[in-house]
């Protein structure tokens, strides 16, 4: 399977500060569903079925929000770091600082 067309279309894609708050905001809901459903032994309850829901919606409309936020990660830790950053991407700078965009990668079906 060839994923590299998919990277090279998303590395081209122009900087976008909505677009990379609700990649974090899908970003967080993946954390949710990983950390907290996929646990042996757990009950899936009425609640977390309409979460499971709202993420497989969420990465219908985006499932390359872990690559994008992958690849603008470095640039803005780089911008920070040279001080060569606004007071927006400060603020996502803070918000992507936290992602971890390695573990439990969705994969493009």
């Amino acid at each position: 399977m060839n994923r590299e067309p998919n990277i090279i279309r998303i590395r081209q894609r122009n900087y976008s500060i909505a677009r990379i708050l609700f990649y974090k905001h899908i970003e967080n809901k993946h954390r949710l569903v990983f950390d907290n459903l996929y646990l042996q032994n757990y009950k899936i309850k009425l609640k977390d079925k309409l979460l499971l829901i709202y993420y497989k919606c969420l990465c219908k409309i985006a499932p390359e929000f872990r690559a994008y936020l992958k690849y603008w990660k470095p640039i803005l830790n780089r911008a920070y770091y040279q001080k060569r950053i606004s007071w927006k991407n400060l603020i996502i700078w803070h918000k992507l600082k936290k992602v971890n965009t390695e573990r439990y990668s969705p994969y493009a079906a």
